[in-house]
């Protein structure tokens, strides 16, 4: 892992964004040791929610784009100029996780790619039906999902009620089963239709290790349950019950 990382760091220009600092802290300690404190020059840090990267200074500094406040009114703001991004176990997170898309697909370069991973809004339903939980799983399939049609501010994206300005997180106790999960099937959609990537790999993740039986999966071989794993998550219906799905979309050449 650490070879990676450093890697990543003397090879590309790495950009990390959270909105939270100590999250930001972690990942810079984690690059530090990594590659010593000298060796993360090419690493920027930067603390913006994923929808206010295309509005915050800090945030369009990093990316090498001029201040939002030079921009013409009603100009485009040309602003394509990453290569791959990685959006990983945010989505499920997010009240509207369609905005923060949508900002991010308009950053990715032509060939570029946009990974994202997210929690199975069906892995959960299916979840609460082996748990007995029958009313918890028809709420879950009968319930409108969060409307994604507005284009809300930070404020309005935080799942705590504040604004997605950079903050220190509260020291309480939270629940670890994501609040928005989604399915495939709407993922899909949204990368195709708003971000016009096409889907170039979709997989299930952890597809069978979390359906078998606790007390059963010390007793499996590890080799065998991972050449299954990437099996069966690719193919339906097995790959729509993994407990997160990951798609990569990719940017064909503009024209």
């Amino acid at each position: 892992m650490h070879s990676l990382i450093c890697t990543a760091a003397c090879v590309l220009q790495v950009i990390i964004s959270d909105i939270s600092t100590v999250m930001l802290e972690r990942a810079r300690a984690t690059f530090e040791a990594a590659c010593g404190p000298d060796g993360i020059g090419n690493v920027t840090f930067v603390c913006c929610a994923a929808q206010d990267l295309l509005s915050d200074d800090a945030a369009r500094n990093a990316l090498g784009l001029p201040p939002a406040s030079t921009k013409s009114e009603g100009t485009v703001d040309e602003v394509a100029c990453v290569d791959l991004i990685l959006f990983h176990a945010v989505v499920e997170w997010m009240a509207n996780p369609r905005t923060a898309l949508q900002v991010l697909g308009r950053l990715i370069r032509p060939q570029g790619h946009l990974s994202v991973l997210f929690y199975n809004r069906n892995a959960l339903i299916w979840r609460h039906l082996m748990n007995g939980n029958f009313d918890r799983a028809d709420d879950m399939g009968t319930s409108v999902a969060t409307s994604n049609s507005a284009h809300p501010t930070a404020s309005e994206d935080a799942t705590d009620g504040e604004s997605g300005a950079c903050r220190k997180r509260p020291k309480q106790r939270a629940a670890l089963t994501p609040h928005n999960p989604q399915d495939g099937p709407t993922l899909e959609a949204w990368m195709k239709e708003d971000l016009g990537l096409e889907i170039r790999a979709w997989s299930g993740i952890r597809m069978l290790h979390d359906h078998i039986e606790s007390s059963k999966r010390p007793g499996i071989p590890y080799i065998g349950l991972l050449a299954a794993e990437r099996h069966w998550g690719q193919i339906e219906p097995y790959r729509s019950l993994a407990r997160y799905i990951h798609m990569l979309g990719q940017r064909e050449d503009s024209d």
